[in-house]
């Protein structure tokens, strides 16, 4: 989610931020308490270690309780999405058409995002995820690269593939992630998850 921001102004705006803190922190020491034996080394290495473990805590644990704390964070800025899903796969291939049921993790935190897929016949494992709010609705979207590794069953045929999917998430009603997806061995369909 942090690529939502852009992160390069993120990490200016904390570091300027702590910067003018130290500052002040310093200028307030000295002006108030003149005989304070006041070390600006230690006091802004002090600092940043404390800032370094708050954002620590913020990024994998911190931000789902501000989450539950302020529930509009999830329309604001971008939805939880931690947790196991109820997946339905509608795919076409050469052979036909049909419908697989899955289930989906999706772990989520400030820094990274995966989604591990478990069927009947494969597994997928995450490549990269891109989390991104359309501009236009505001609605939550995921750009869903993956591999399926093919559980070897009787036949013994089918080799890894990797995918691609656009998911977009619909808040109202049953939480729900649906998209359309292409494979690298030409085949394509459509995923929906609901959250268990």
């Amino acid at each position: 989610m942090f690529l939502l921001f852009y992160p390069l102004r993120v990490i200016g705006i904390v570091a300027v931020s702590y910067a003018v803190c130290v500052a002040l922190m310093y200028e307030l020491i000295r002006r108030y308490w003149p005989d304070h034996p006041t070390n600006l080394k230690g006091l802004a290495l002090g600092g940043g270690t404390v800032l370094s473990l708050a954002l620590l805590v913020f990024a994998y644990w911190g931000w789902r309780k501000i989450w539950e704390v302020c529930p509009k964070l999830n329309e604001w800025l971008f939805p939880d999405l931690n947790g196991r899903w109820d997946m339905t796969i509608h795919y076409r291939k050469p052979g036909g058409v049909g419908e697989i049921s899955a289930t989906a993790v999706i772990k989520q935190n400030w820094l990274t995002m995966s989604m591990e897929v478990l069927a009947q016949d494969s597994d997928s494992q995450t490549l990269a995820i891109v989390p991104k709010k359309d501009s236009e609705s505001g609605r939550a979207q995921l750009f869903y690269f993956y591999r399926v590794v093919p559980k070897k069953t009787s036949d013994g045929k089918s080799e890894p593939y990797e995918g691609a999917a656009s998911l977009r998430f619909f808040a109202e009603g049953t939480k729900q992630l649906s998209g359309n997806y292409y494979t690298s061995v030409a085949t394509d369909g459509h995923f929906k998850l609901v959250r268990q």
